[in-house]
This record gives structure tokens, sequence and C-alpha cells, in this order.
């Protein structure tokens, strides 16, 4: 198997995880970020009596104005697990991987150049065994923009992009109703923003949302939750506007420049 088709390969793999996190096949939440620590008392305190939906809108600001992210997504689809945890800014620049049924695709993005690199277990589960993988496993592969098979890869490592569809989205679309004190996430204290259950294609979802209420007002986790199995996501959002550094691989293959 020639180095082109190899990489459609890998690429199928991460349009799965985007449609992963489509409304529709959303699981159960995943298990408590170990960030998550025990509720803290009285934070709705610095919104001085502001209603949900006027606490996210300036959440929604204060992640626009964000320079940087990192974001970590967790849920199934067809019943794998499936995430994303990638810092991202704006550049863009991105490090970061991307996980399927257990195996890593590690993804690294400077403005127009992109890498990604897998293990024998990612090509395997897509059938790819002998002599190809010998030469996939561990190799970093190259492609550049102007490719457009890469398009997907590009808009998942596009801050701009993981923010509108990942970050605001989420809150933009729910009708939160009520305001009530939060957990402390990576560091902040949070209010908790939640709506009533809402019919969606495939079942019924609750969403709750977390706002940092000290200092600047950011989101900080997300979840998404059904009773039915493998339905529903969760996401957490940190290390708002910190530096992300990049390295660039070394002996890397590469990628036509043309579509594939």
């Amino acid at each position: 198997m020639n180095q082109r088709v190899a990489t459609i390969t890998a690429l199928l793999t991460v349009a799965v995880l985007t449609a992963g996190c489509s409304s529709s096949d959303r699981p159960r939440t995943a298990a408590s970020s170990p960030h998550v620590s025990a509720p803290a008392p009285s934070p709705t305190e610095p919104f001085n009596g502001d209603g949900a939906a006027e606490i996210w809108r300036k959440a929604d600001l204060g992640a626009a104005r964000a320079t940087s992210f990192h974001i970590v997504m967790k849920g199934f689809f067809q019943k794998e697990p499936v995430s994303m945890d990638m810092s991202l800014s704006s550049g863009p620049k991105a490090v970061g991987k991307i996980t399927l049924n257990g195996h890593a695709l590690n993804i690294r993005r400077i403005r127009k150049d992109i890498w990604f690199q897998a293990g024998r277990g990612f090509w395997r589960d897509r059938g790819i065994t002998g002599r190809s993988a010998d030469r996939l496993v561990g190799r970093w592969v190259k492609g550049s923009q102007s490719n457009t098979s890469l398009d997907i890869v590009f808009d998942l490592t596009n801050m701009s992009f993981i923010r509108k569809n990942y970050v605001s989205e989420l809150g933009t679309s729910v009708l939160y109703t009520h305001v009530g004190d939060g957990e402390k996430i990576d560091g902040h204290q949070t209010v908790g923003l939640s709506a009533r259950a809402r019919a969606l294609e495939g079942g019924e979802y609750k969403v709750t949302i977390n706002i940092a209420s000290d200092g600047t007002p950011l989101p900080m986790r997300c979840l998404v939750t059904s009773a039915k199995k493998y339905r529903g996501a969760s996401f957490l959002y940190t290390q708002w506007s910190k530096k992300v550094t990049v390295v660039r691989p070394g002996n890397a293959l590469r990628i036509p420049p043309g579509p594939a």
C-alpha cells in the first residue's frame, strides 16, 4: 500500500471522530476529569445576580478574545471510545492527539503544514499490516493545506473552528435556565449553568456547562448526558491564552501537495 492510500485511511478515522461529536451520536459522559475537585461555596457572587443567558454571553465573549486554549473531548462512535486532546492557538498552531478505540493519532500543526503519527495498533485497525505497516509505524507524515484531502484535519486543528463548533455552539444552542454553584476546575472556581433535558435525535439529553467565576468568565467544562448507553459527550476547556509550543518533527514522510 502506498503512502497516499495509507494517509487517506488515517483521515477517515479523523472524520469518524467528528461524527462522534455530533449531537446525534453522543454517548454517556465519561468519568469526571482528574482536574475536577469538590464543590466550593458561593461561586455565583461575582456575577451579581446575572441570569444564565447573561453569564453565558460573557463567557462566550471571553472565549472569543482568548489567544489559545486546550480542549479535551470524550465520547463514543459506533460503540468505540473516541477522544480528542489538543492545544490550539491563533496562528494557527496545534499539538495533541485523537484516539480511536485506544489507539492514538498524534497531530502537530504550524500554519499551513500538518504532521501526524500513529502506532501499529492504529494501522492494524485500519487494515494495514506487514511491510506497509512497518513503513508507517511511528513515522511522522507531513501534509500541506493545499491538499484538499486533509481539509478535515486542518479544521480540527484550527482554533477558530474548534471554538465555534465545540465551545460556542454548545452554549448558544442551549437555553440555559438555571444558575448554581459549580465545581473547581483546573484551579478556577465555577458556576454551573443547566437546562431541562432536550429531545434530540436518538434520545433525550441534558446539557450543563461550567463557567469560571474568578477573573474573566470563560467556559471550563460542558457535559452532554443521556440515559442511553454510548450516548453523550464531555468537553473540558483549560489553559486559556497560555503559550502553545509546537516542534516540527524531523524525517517525515511527505504527502503530495495536490488532492489525494
